[in-house]
């Protein structure tokens, strides 16, 4: 693998002569366009709470989860967050602290195969998409 340092990215590895590149941080300003595929982090949880971490994209709930607590919403502005019910519990989403999901203290998973799509303004949580797949 090759790196290299400019003053827009960081830390940008070559990892095959076909062009793809790993990028650990990026700061994009206007439009960006990606050709292909993309490659994001998914979680499959087997515990019955799970607290959402840094690198969490996809949180795929298995048959014991019961809650998925999301970190300060400060720390997560424009983030997003997409969290899927597999298994028989309902799976409540919970905000952090005092926190709010769309005015509400917790949002609710009731049916089997259904995902949220959440993201935060730096303030609380919002409902961006709920899917039954």
């Amino acid at each position: 693998a090759t790196s290299l340092q400019t003053s827009i990215f960081h830390n940008i590895r070559v990892l095959n002569g076909l062009g793809d590149i790993s990028v650990n941080a990026l700061t994009v300003t206007g439009t960006a366009s990606i050709g292909g595929a993309q490659y994001i982090a998914v979680k499959t949880v087997t515990t019955t709470t799970y607290t959402v971490v840094a690198n969490d994209c996809v949180i795929i709930c298995g048959p014991l989860v019961q809650t998925v607590n999301l970190p300060p919403a400060a720390w997560s502005a424009g983030r997003m967050l997409y969290i899927k019910r597999t298994g028989a519990s309902v799976v409540t989403i919970d905000p952090y602290g005092m926190e709010k999901i769309d005015g509400a203290t917790t949002r609710p998973i009731y049916d089997a195969n259904e995902c949220y799509v959440i993201t935060s303004d730096g303030s609380n949580w919002y409902v961006l998409a709920r899917q039954d797949i």
